[in-house]
This record gives structure tokens, C-alpha cells and sequence, in this order.
């Protein structure tokens, strides 16, 4: 199966239309090593698909659960993929260089508290963020 069959599919599992510039941002949100936001989207697809396009369907996404939005110090939003359901995971952000790193997943005993707490009640969103500085900045 090729690569934009599975970006295909991931779209049409949402009913959601797959064109050609949502398959590009798809493959890049996929492909991504870290945390990554509107503008790194733009620099990465170098400017062919604009901002406004970008931000759209950034909202799509995250209103059908497909990325995550990362809690952040600035008023940037970064956000990661959550497919296949990615297991829970806090992050540090550089309060000098506003980098954003995924930490290790939680403890299994940690996580297990969490999904009882979920079922007992309407979790929207967990975020778990550490602030300080990374270690180039310190």
C-alpha cells in the first residue's frame, strides 16, 4: 500500500476530503520527530501552501482528535499527532528558546490512575508541561 493510500485512508476514516495539499501537511505532521506548529508546516513545505490553509486544517485535525494541541508558554501553538492513539506523555518547554521536548511516558501505574479517573468523569484534555531551561540554553 503506498504511502498517500494510507494519508488517504487516514482522511477518509474522518470523512474528511482528501486533497492534495492536506495529503502533503498530513504526510509532514506524520513524518514529524517533535512537536511541531503552523509556521514550522509552512517552513517545511517551503511556502507552497499558505498559512491561512495551514491554520484550517490544523482545526480540522484537532477537532477530530487526529493531532493534539501541546501546551505551551507562548502564544504559539504547537501541537503533535495522536494517531494511533499515542500513550501519555508530559513535555518541557526551554522558557529562553521556547523549544518544545517530549519527555518519556508516564509510569504504567500513573497511567492506569489516569484511565480510572476518565471513566469516573469528562477528561477533555491532560496536559502535563515542565518549564525551565534545555540544555543548550542553561
Amino acid at each position: 500500500m503506498s504511502d498517500k493510500k494510507k494519508l488517504r485512508d487516514i482522511l477518509q476514516l474522518y470523512s474528511l476530503k482528501a486533497s492534495e495539499q492536506r495529503l502533503i501537511l498530513l504526510q509532514e505532521i506524520i513524518s514529524a520527530k517533535a512537536v511541531f506548529s503552523a509556521d514550522s508546516l509552512y517552513n517545511s513545505t517551503q511556502g507552497k501552501i499558505d498559512l491561512a490553509t495551514i491554520y484550517r486544517f490544523l482545526k480540522v485535525l484537532q477537532n477530530n482528535n487526529i493531532i493534539c494541541q501541546v501546551q505551551s508558554i507562548d502564544e504559539n501553538k504547537s501541537y503533535e499527532y495522536c494517531l494511533p492513539q499515542k500513550y501519555i506523555h508530559p513535555h518541557f518547554q526551554c522558557t529562553k528558546c521556547h523549544k518544545i521536548f517530549c519527555l518519556e511516558k508516564l509510569a504504567p501505574q500513573h497511567e492506569a490512575m489516569l484511565r480510572e479517573y476518565s471513566q469516573q468523569n469528562e477528561i477533555k484534555q491532560i496536559s502535563l508541561t515542565f518549564t525551565g531551561l534545555c540544555a543548550k540554553c542553561k
